[in-house]
């Protein structure tokens, strides 16, 4: 803590302790007027944002669903499983890791 502000506080507290009740009730609804508009402003913020998912979450909702099928092929190198549309023109199989060129030891 540096000393500038200890010497604030200091000061802070003896302007507080001369003051008079009547100018100890503004200073604290003046300050409470601010924080209930702080409060108000993060609500409204809040508020805002949950409209915002909410409406986001209803634009996904209508997704339509989409099925590729059973992944019901087997790749003859590895043995991992995809879906038969996945092969090119010559009927083969093109996202095997190095297609076959890299052999695991079993």
């Amino acid at each position: 803590m540096s000393l500038q502000y200890l010497y604030y506080n200091l000061r802070r507290r003896e302007q507080r302790s001369n003051e008079s009740l009547d100018e100890t009730l503004q200073r604290r609804s003046a300050r409470n007027k601010v924080d209930r508009f702080m409060r108000a402003r993060k609500c409204s913020d809040q508020l805002s944002q949950r409209r915002t998912n909410r409406v986001h979450s209803q634009i996904e909702v209508d997704v339509s669903e989409h099925s590729c099928g059973n992944m019901s092929e087997v790749c003859e190198f590895y043995g991992a499983l995809y879906w038969k549309n996945e092969v090119n023109s010559s009927e083969k199989y093109t996202k095997c890791p190095m297609m076959g060129k890299f052999v695991f030891q079993i």
